[in-house]
């Protein structure tokens, strides 16, 4: 997929504004170390910009 493709199916996926986060689909992210959370962090914001409605993380220690 080229990046113009990507960037044709993220406009295509605009949300109306009356959708409630709860109705776009969760994500449970589960990894990492105490400490070590930067990249648990990253993929939250990354799925959250990608559409997800709500994008949970849990650090394991």
């Amino acid at each position: 997929m080229s990046p113009f493709e990507a960037l044709e199916l993220m406009n295509a996926r605009k949300r109306n504004q009356t959708t409630h986060k709860g109705d776009c689909g969760k994500v449970l992210l589960a990894g990492g170390a105490a400490g070590m959370a930067r990249a648990q962090t990253l993929m939250a914001k990354a799925c959250l910009d990608s559409g997800a409605g709500w994008s949970l993380l849990m650090v394991l220690t």
